[in-house]
């Protein structure tokens, strides 16, 4: 998958870090970092979770959202979910989401909430991610720079592939935030 060896790969929001340091999975091909930013201004507690399985070098940041109070229970099932993983599949992932929308459904008193998320297993020089929504995953090369390897599943990225907005005017738009 890589042919150069990533001095470092940091998943996290893309938003800056809030002063926490990252949290980290080091393995003896390299490291994975997370980082963490509720916002400004506009929610009261951070709803990210990140979780590390070092057995299986597994990496997960997720991201909470769908209204006051309930993107963290959603963000917190899909923590709990991924912390009794011992692999990952495709069919393991598909089979979480699918409970985990179901307790969304349950627990959730109002409508709209999820979580974004990343979920990546690491053993270098092998990467294999799964995501949905804006959470990021970048390789930084030593030599070589950065590399982004998500690409936001969001409307403001659908208008702009569709060729109905410029991506400078995507960065300050009131619908950015929409995945």
């Amino acid at each position: 998958y890589m042919n150069q060896m990533p001095d470092a790969i940091i998943l996290g929001l893309s938003n800056a870090v809030d002063g926490e340091p990252p949290i980290s999975l080091n393995t003896e091909n390299g490291s994975c970092s997370a980082v963490s930013y509720r916002g400004i201004g506009y929610k009261d507690i951070n709803e990210d979770r990140i979780v590390i399985l070092p057995e299986g070098e597994i990496f997960c940041v997720i991201d909470g959202m769908g209204g006051p109070g309930e993107g963290y229970k959603a963000a917190n099932f899909l923590a709990e979910a991924v912390s009794k993983l011992e692999r990952i599949t495709p069919q393991i992932i598909q089979d979480l989401l699918v409970r985990v929308s179901k307790r969304i459904t349950l627990e959730c008193s109002k409508p709209g909430a999820g979580a974004c998320y990343l979920l990546a297993q690491v053993s270098l020089p092998e990467l294999k991610i799964w995501y949905a929504g804006d959470v990021k995953l970048i390789i930084i090369y030593k030599d070589f720079g950065i590399k982004f390897e998500t690409r936001d599943h969001s409307l403001l990225n659908s208008w702009i592939d569709a060729g109905e907005l410029d991506p400078e005017d995507a960065l300050n738009h009131p619908m950015r935030n929409v995945v």
